[in-house]
């Protein structure tokens, strides 16, 4: 059941951004939809919306660990429980790894893949 459940979370992920975002493999927390972070927020589950929030800034380090200087991010907890607030109202059936790159170029790193023109 959850190689079916893991291939489903990663075509979701290649549909919503493909063809630019086609060769990114993503696996775990990054699968979630925005809608799933949104319900965690709502039902008060805040243990799994930590879980979410450290999995982003992991996702922030990674891109800081490759990063020129000049494009690393500062890594705020706090920031980036507003700014996936944010990104998952506005693009619900987005995944956690969208809104973690999002996140990323927001805050000054690179762009995300699924900004650049197609």
């Amino acid at each position: 059941m959850v190689p079916i459940l893991r291939t489903a979370a990663i075509v979701g992920t290649l549909v919503f951004c493909a063809p630019v975002c086609a060769q990114v493999y993503v696996t775990g927390t990054g699968t979630l939809k925005c809608s799933d972070w949104l319900k965690a927020r709502e039902d008060g589950h805040g243990a799994q919306v930590d879980l979410n929030i450290q999995w982003i800034a992991g996702f922030a380090v990674g891109h800081n660990y490759y990063a020129e200087r000049s494009k690393q991010v500062i890594v705020d907890l706090n920031d980036i429980r507003f700014a996936t607030d944010k990104f998952c109202r506005d693009t619900p059936l987005a995944t956690l790894m969208l809104a973690a790159a999002q996140y990323v170029q927001d805050a000054g790193g690179a762009m995300a893949s699924h900004n650049k023109k197609r």
